[in-house]
């Protein structure tokens, strides 16, 4: 059996087509304060969202390795994104929109950034700091390290040796960094309504990721 007909893969992402569609939907019209601290917040958030349609193209086509290293741009991209709205001072929001190559703007250490990020209140639990192990494990995949090599390699040949469980763990971890990404996107629009109508139609798609029944 082809990995994309497996019936958990097929249903991750059938999921995943409904979410990227709703959540576009949701976000397409979104306008927000014209500061550069904001365009450059919002701009990233939809390149991670853009990423994460990335990645389940990739998927759709079976190519697991490139759409888990994917994941990785579509984190830094959310992370760094809110770094902008929440931590840059307006001497770093300006040196950034006014050169082309700025040194460490945001930070490039990832413990440093997400330290900054999680005196943030809504990011104050500490998901970013749990999350490190699997970034590394994210930076293998781009950077052709041993877990990917590995992925690879078996006793008679070389060819891709991926799970389904694989596959729905990456749609999965993708499309809650999409979720996050669209909820910062929908509120920083001024509507108070539409980060619960993103949130709502993420829970409609997932509903066993938040405690609800999964209508599918």
């Amino acid at each position: 059996m082809e990995l994309r007909d497996h019936p958990d893969v097929q249903l991750e992402i059938d999921k995943a087509k409904r979410w990227v569609h709703e959540s576009r939907q949701l976000t397409n019209d979104v306008s927000v304060e014209s500061s550069l601290r904001r365009k450059i917040a919002s701009a990233l958030f939809l390149i991670s969202m853009e990423h994460e349609v990335g990645i389940l193209v990739l998927m759709d086509v079976q190519m697991i390795a490139p759409a888990k290293a994917l994941i990785r741009s579509q984190f830094d991209a959310f992370v760094r994104g809110v770094w902008f709205l929440e931590k840059a001072t307006e001497d770093q929001i300006r040196e950034f929109g006014e050169k082309e190559f700025v040194k460490n703007v945001p930070p490039n250490c990832y413990e440093r950034l997400v330290d900054e990020i999680e005196t943030v209140e809504r990011f104050s639990g500490g998901t970013f700091s749990r999350l490190k192990d699997t970034i590394y494990m994210l930076h293998d995949f781009t950077h052709g390290g041993k877990l990917a090599v590995s992925a690879y390699v078996t006793r008679n040949e070389i060819s891709a040796n991926f799970l389904p469980e694989d596959v729905v763990s990456c749609l999965r971890s993708s499309g809650v960094l999409g979720l996050m990404a669209a909820n910062e996107l929908a509120g920083m629009s001024g509507n108070e309504d539409l980060p619960g109508k993103v949130y709502q139609s993420h829970a409609a798609i997932y509903g066993d990721m938040h405690g609800t029944e999964d209508p599918t």
